[in-house]
């Protein structure tokens, strides 16, 4: 009885162990891919910022801002993207570089850069990546400064920046050239529901409107006026969206 018991006891164990193989050998189908596109939106309220020899036809009807403002290049670096759902916590401010190092090897994060991307008007692929099949409240991306180990495809005076963009003010018809800049490190979120539920490939797009960066309401904002740099910064902030590709 007692060696009946145990070899039924050794079939129950190898069964358990069958059925469980294939689970964990074939966690891919727990996934779902998921392709990254970047967009810079570069069209304000009601007309394009990227121009270069001429000023915006927008003008701003504030007497203290510029008439106009203009965009000749621009890039800004992400680190990674991830989808979190609602217990993910507060955004990161303060990124260390242990927490770095740490995202460089979390196997929940579906994209790891850093993607170095030009702010034009092209649609700028970041790949695909796998997914945890569910639903998602948030979209969270982080921006990093540019380092020396990093491609930088010829853009190395973004070395040191998260963000730079430099343009041309105008005032009375007369232009005179702008670098704003920023070496702020930061986890961004972007709130909706993602739902990755069904499929087998979606894509998003995750899009900067870069138009509204140097606007306030009616008005242009100087970015080579310190005192309008927080609300820049603001406008970068909240001037992100992200949509899903049918």
């Amino acid at each position: 009885m007692k060696r009946t018991l145990t070899a039924v006891l050794i079939v129950g164990v190898c069964i358990l162990a069958l059925g469980c193989g294939p689970e964990s050998s074939n966690n891919s189908l727990s996934d779902i891919s998921t392709a990254w596109n970047i967009e810079f939106n570069l069209a304000s309220p009601s007309a394009n910022i990227v121009g270069g020899d001429t000023p915006n036809t927008q003008q701003g009807y504030a007497a203290e801002g510029p008439d106009s403002i203009t965009i000749d290049y621009g890039a800004v670096v992400i680190r990674s993207l991830r989808f979190v759902d609602g217990e993910a916590g507060a955004v990161d401010t303060q990124i260390t570089a242990e927490e770095e190092s740490r995202d460089e090897s979390d196997p929940d994060i579906s994209h790891k850069g850093p993607y170095v991307l030009p702010v034009n008007a092209a649609l700028q692929p970041l790949g695909s990546g796998a997914v945890v099949r569910g639903a998602y409240t948030e979209v969270r991306f982080v921006l990093q400064p540019a380092r020396a180990s990093d491609e930088l495809n010829g853009l190395d005076d973004l070395l040191g920046n998260s963000i730079l963009v430099r343009g041309r003010i105008w005032s009375a018809g007369e232009s005179r050239r702008f670098t704003f800049s920023s070496d702020y490190t930061s986890e961004y979120s972007v709130r909706g529901v993602y739902d990755l539920s069904a499929g087998d490939d979606v894509q998003y797009t995750l899009r900067f409107n870069v138009g509204r960066w140097f606007r306030a309401g009616n008005a242009w904002l100087n970015p080579g006026n310190s005192g309008h740099r927080v609300r820049i910064m603001d406008n970068i902030r909240l001037n992100i969206q992200v949509d899903r590709d049918v």
